[in-house]
């Protein structure tokens, strides 16, 4: 005597493989490694997003200090405009400005910010070096 099995509608048969509860468990766990692995990858874009964004404001503010120093060399052409050297304690550039008669008549220190928001703790009191002789000596300078 042969049984026989009704007909199954492909919509039924469709749901029952897409249900978890009838996947096979390799299957659902290599979806859900997929997953973490496409969410861990996510969270390294961001942060590589955010690096590249902080390099770029980085990037834009050593372009705005060397066009300031340009600016003054070009304006100020018997003065002395140098770099302050990257992690010193201090503003950008130091200017040693000369009289006519070629004598120091001072140093003006210069500090570029390019930002939507000031803040007034930018303009705290630099260093007292910058104040007493040498405050920043140029190469070939005498001592």
């Amino acid at each position: 005597m042969k049984c026989q099995v009704p007909d199954i509608p492909s919509r039924l048969v469709e749901n029952i493989h897409n249900n978890s509860q009838f996947r096979p468990e390799a299957e659902r766990l290599k979806v859900a490694e997929r997953d973490q692995e496409i969410a861990s990858m996510q969270r390294t874009i961001e942060e590589l997003q955010r690096k590249a964004e902080q390099g770029s404001q980085q990037l834009q503010g050593e372009v705005q200090e060397v066009e300031l120093e340009d600016l003054l060399q070009t304006r100020f052409p018997d003065d002395t405009i140098q770099p302050v050297p990257k992690g010193a304690c201090g503003g950008d550039i130091v200017q040693l400005v000369y009289s006519a008669a070629e004598i120091m008549a001072g140093t003006i220190l210069w500090e570029a910010k390019r930002t939507k928001n000031w803040s007034n703790a930018w303009l705290a009191m630099p260093p007292r070096w910058y104040f007493s002789p040498p405050f920043f000596m140029p190469p070939g300078m005498p001592s």
